[in-house]
């Protein structure tokens, strides 16, 4: 959980300074139905998306308990903690940017006198 933590505060630190240069947010991607009702703010952000991949994490073991695999050797431990942590901290990072320039858009837009946008 500590690692989304973590990618969520870089992350969301990195698209404030991307938005204050000059991104705008409005262009950004939208977000997915269930990414726009996780909390905005990097540290709630990150423990949810931290929760979530925990528990992923418990199914993917209960799973393989399941089909038989009752352990690892040293050199397959680590290629799965190196794909799961890879993957887990690309999704973790565009989630959370999608997630924040979705805030920002809405802030933009609620703050905009211009009514084009």
């Amino acid at each position: 959980m500590d690692y989304s933590v973590l990618v969520a505060g870089f992350s969301a630190a990195g698209v404030r300074r991307a938005v204050r240069a000059g991104l705008d947010a409005v262009d950004g991607p939208q977000p997915g139905r269930w990414l726009a009702r996780l909390p905005s703010g990097a540290s709630a952000l990150g423990l949810s998306l931290g929760v979530a991949a925990a528990v992923v994490s418990v199914l993917a073991i209960w799973v393989l308990h399941l089909l038989g695999v009752s352990g690892l050797s040293t050199g397959w431990f680590l290629v799965l903690k190196a794909v799961y942590g890879g993957v887990l901290g690309y999704l973790v990072a565009r989630w959370v940017m999608v997630r924040q320039l979705s805030a920002n858009r809405a802030a933009q837009i609620a703050g905009s006198t211009d009514a084009a946008r």
